[in-house]
C-alpha cells in the first residue's frame, strides 16, 4: 500500500474527514520491511523521489510533461550521479506550478509540503548541512506542515533543526530539538523518539552540557540496537545508531574518559564500515580526528582525516571534506609544515563558512592559533583566539570555549606575561571543574604546573595525572600540546 512507502521515507498519507487515502501502490512495488537496509544518503534519496513520483501520478492529476519531467530527474540518481541533482531542484519547481487547481486543498498542500522536504533533502546531501537552500526549503515545509500528519510535520523539522544547528543558531536548534520530542511522542513513533532524542543528544553537547550529552546519546543507542528498523522509514544522513556512539565518545573525552571514549569511537567506526555506511563512517572518523586533535595524536588526527577525505569523496559531503581536509593540513602544520599548509588551513575555514557552517568554525579557528603559536607567531596566535571567541558567540557553539580560554592563557605566558597567563590560567581550570570539563582542566594544570607555580585545585591535580597516564600509554608528546 502507499501508505507503507509513504511511512517508510518519513511520510504520513493525508487523511481527510476521516477518509481512507485515495492512492494505492501496485502490490509488486511495496518494499517488504526485511528489503529495508541502512544506506547511504544518495542511495536513499532515488527511491525518495521514486516513491513519491509513483503515488503522485497514481491519483491520475498530474499531466503527461509533469510525469516526464520527475522521470528525467530520477534518472541521473539511478546512475548515482550527485552532480545532477541540481535538475531534480529545478524539476521540482516546475512541478509545484503543475499540481492541478482542481485538487482538494488538502491534497495540494501536501503535495506542495512533499515536494520541500525533497527538495531540502537534496540541497543538504548536495551542499551540507548547513546550505541556505536546504534551511529555506525546510523552513517553508515546517510552516506547511500544521495538520498534515506526524510523520511529514517531523520530517520538515527535523530539517528546519538540523540547518539551525550546523548553519544559524545551536540556541534555535535547541528548540527544535524539544519540538522533535513531542512530535514523536504525541505520534508514539519508535524511530521518531529515537531520532529525537539524537537531536537532543546532539545539540547539548554543542552548549558544554557534556554530561547531559552522553545520557541522552546512551539512551538513543539503546533504543536503536532494540529497534534498529524503527528509524528506515525516517531520511537521515548520518545512523543515528552510529552518531550516537561517536557524539558520546567526544563528550566522554571532555569529561575524562578517555579509555570509554575510545572505544566508542572505535565501536562507531566499526558499525558504519559494518553497514557500508559512507556518511556515518566519515562523521565517525572525523569526530575521533577531532578528539584526538585536542591530545595532540597528530599521526591519529592525520590518518583518520585522509580516510574520511577518501570515504567523502565517494558522495562528495561538503561538510565531511573540508574538515578533513583542515584537519590533514593542522596535523602538518604541528609538526613543522609550511606556510603554504597554513594557508590553506585558513581556505578551509573560508570554505566552509561561505556554505553556511557555522558549527565547528570556533574549533577550526581554535586549532589554528595552535599552529601559530608552535611556529612562534604568537600575535596571529592572539589574533585566531579572539576570532574564535567571536565565531562561538555568533553560532552559540560553545563546546570549545574553555580550550580557547586556556590556549588565550598560554599564549599571554609564553609572551613574557606570565602573572597574568598564570591567573587567566587558574580562572579557567575553576570554569572547566564546574562544568566538568576535565580535559581542559588537565592541560591547563599541567601548564601551571610545568610553570612552578603552586596553588593547583587537588582536583584539577588528579585530572592532569590521569590525563598524564593517558598521554604516556599512547606514546604522545605532552609538551606540544602545555609547553611554555
Amino acid at each position: 500500500r502507499a501508505d507503507a512507502v509513504d511511512r517508510q521515507f518519513g511520510l504520513t498519507p493525508c487523511r481527510v474527514s476521516g477518509q481512507q487515502p485515495s492512492h494505492t501502490l501496485p502490490r509488486a512495488t511495496a518494499p517488504r520491511p526485511q528489503q529495508i537496509t541502512y544506506i547511504s544518503a544518495r542511495e536513499r534519496l532515488q527511491p525518495l523521489f521514486a516513491a513519491w513520483y509513483t503515488i503522485a501520478s497514481s491519483n491520475g492529476h498530474q499531466s503527461s510533461q509533469s510525469r516526464l519531467s520527475w522521470l528525467k530527474a530520477i534518472g541521473p540518481f539511478q546512475r548515482g550521479q550527485y552532480s545532477q541533482a541540481f535538475e531534480l531542484i529545478s524539476v521540482s519547481a516546475t512541478e509545484k506550478r503543475l499540481i492541478g487547481t482542481t485538487r482538494p486543498k488538502s491534497m495540494r498542500l501536501r503535495d506542495e509540503l512533499d515536494l520541500l522536504i525533497i527538495e531540502g533533502n537534496c540541497q543538504t546531501a548536495l551542499g551540507g548541512y548547513s546550505t541556505g537552500r536546504a534551511g529555506i526549503a525546510y523552513c517553508k515545509a515546517a510552516r506547511k506542515a500544521d495538520g498534515l500528519g506526524c510523520y511529514r510535520e517531523f520530517a520538515a523539522l527535523r530539517g528546519v533543526w538540523m540547518y539551525n544547528l550546523t548553519g544559524n543558531s545551536v540556541q534555535k536548534a535547541m528548540i527544535n530539538a524539544e519540538q522533535l520530542l513531542q512530535v514523536a511522542r504525541r505520534a508514539k513513533d519508535k524511530g521518531m523518539l529515537i531520532e529525537a532524542e539524537r537531536a537532543m543528544g546532539h545539540t547539548v553537547f554543542w552548549i558544554e552540557s557534556f554530561g547531559e550529552c552522553s545520557g541522552w546519546n546512551k539512551l538513543v543507542w539503546q533504543h536503536y540496537t532494540k529497534n534498529p528498523g524503527a528509524v528506515s522509514r525516517i531520511y537521515y544522513v548520518t545512523n543515528p545508531g552510529v552518531s550516537s556512539l561517536g557524539y558520546r565518545g567526544m563528550a566522554e573525552h571532555i569529561l575524562g574518559n578517555y579509555d570509554l571514549s575510545e572505544r566508542l569511537a572505535a565501536q562507531a567506526i566499526g558499525q558504519a564500515e559494518a553497514m557500508k555506511q559512507d556518511h556515518s563512517l566519515a562523521n565517525s572518523l572525523i569526530f575521533r580526528a577531532i578528539t584526538r586533535a585536542s591530545v595532540g595524536d597528530l599521526e591519529g588526527v592525520r590518518n583518520d582525516a585522509l580516510r574520511a577525505t577518501e570515504v567523502s569523496e565517494h558522495d562528495g559531503f561538503v561538510y565531511w571534506l573540508t574538515l578533513a581536509g583542515f584537519l590533514v593540513k593542522w596535523a602538518d602544520g604541528m609538526a613543522g609544515g609550511n606556510k603554504k599548509g597554513f594557508g590553506e588551513m585558513t581556505k578551509y575555514i573560508t570554505d566552509l563558512s561561505s556554505a553556511g557552517g557555522k558549527l565547528l568554525i570556533p574549533m577550526m579557528m581554535n586549532l589554528t592559533s595552535d599552529v601559530c603559536r608552535i611556529h612562534g607567531d604568537l600575535k596571529q596566535a592572539a589574533v585566531w583566539c579572539k576570532k574564535a571567541l567571536v565565531a562561538s558567540k555568533r553560532s552559540g557553539d560553545t563546546s570549545f570555549r574553555l580550550e580557547i580560554m586556556r590556549r588565550q592563557a598560554l599564549i599571554a605566558m609564553l609572551d613574557d606575561d606570565c602573572l597574568a597567563g598564570a591567573t587567566r590560567m587558574n580562572a579557567t581550570i575553576v570554569e572547566c571543574l564546574r562544568s566538568s570539563n576535565m580535559r581542559t582542566a588537565a592541560l591547563a594544570a599541567m601548564t601551571v604546573d610545568e610553570s612552578g607555580r603552586d596553588g593547583l585545585d587537588s582536583k584539577s591535580v588528579r585530572a592532569a595525572a590521569k590525563l598524564k597516564h593517558f598521554l604516556v600509554t599512547r606514546g604522545l608528546n605532552a609538551k606540544l600540546l602545555v609547553s611554555i
